[in-house]
């Protein structure tokens, strides 16, 4: 029998996250610009756009942002379904399957697009990004003892804060540490915070990245311009294949632990 290959490193595992990141924000600002202006990434403006409107009595538009939440949930049903089915089976490149089905979709998108010339039109199709998306969102969430995601940045930049403040702190530590003589303090979760915090800028800057890159890519090659997260996508899915993000461990209880 083969060995399993082995698993990716966590240097591999951030570089992954940044394709990822960088993904979701090119699919987020594409989608807004070609899909009736509806986020397909991150749902919180789709939410409070729903609260909005329904306020509003405009139950035409409440629903409209409703849309895209509910893809989003059935593609956070699908990715957990999936990452299990993988599980059971101790398929260790397991996120690759998440991966393939998300690259079908925003295909998909790529391959519609042209046809659908009309609002209404358009507004069908936010359920396939929004369906990718929430697929995404259960992938390679974890990176040097820090949970994080891809499709959404607000968690994200509070660890972003918090990781500020902590190296800040441990900073203040080893100086005060060293105006009294004393033995330095342990440096294991100062080096923590510093990881976290340029990993979590990393995460931000990314995701700015795409969706400057999918605002420009829309204006300039519209549907043409999602070769540029479903080339992410691909390189990712290989990296998986090759070194697995999210390896099954032995005896690991049902959920994603990376």
């Amino acid at each position: 029998m083969p060995s399993p290959p082995q698993p990716a490193s966590p240097p591999v595992k951030i570089v992954a996250a940044l394709l990822l990141a960088g993904a979701a924000g090119f699919v987020d600002a594409f989608g807004f610009l070609f899909l009736v202006r509806l986020f397909t990434s991150h749902m919180t403006g789709n939410l409070s756009g729903m609260g909005l409107y329904a306020a509003l009595h405009d139950l035409h538009a409440a629903l409209a942002r409703a849309w895209p939440v509910a893809g989003f949930l059935a593609g956070l049903f699908a990715g957990a379904a999936l990452t299990e089915w993988g599980r059971r089976r101790a398929w260790q490149s397991r996120l690759s399957l998440v991966l393939a089905v998300e690259i079908v979709l925003l295909f998909a998108l790529w391959t519609l697009a042209p046809a659908q010339g009309s609002a209404a039109g358009r507004f069908g199709l936010v359920a396939l990004p929004a369906l990718a998306m929430g697929m995404q969102t259960v992938t390679v969430t974890r990176a040097r003892k820090l949970r994080f995601y891809t499709t959404y940045m607000t968690g994200n930049l509070a660890k972003f804060a918090e990781a500020i403040v902590q190296y800040a702190f441990g900073i203040g530590d080893r100086a005060r540490a060293r105006r009294r003589g004393d033995g330095p303090p342990a440096a294991e979760s100062r080096q923590d915070a510093l990881h976290h915090l340029l990993l979590t800028l990393g995460l931000w800057l990314a995701f700015l990245a795409g969706a400057y890159l999918g605002a420009a890519g829309f204006l300039v090659a519209h549907a043409c311009a999602l070769i540029v997260p479903v080339a992410a996508l691909f390189i990712v899915l290989l990296m998986d294949l090759l070194r697995p993000l999210a390896p099954v461990a032995a005896g690991e209880l049902p959920g994603l632990h990376l």
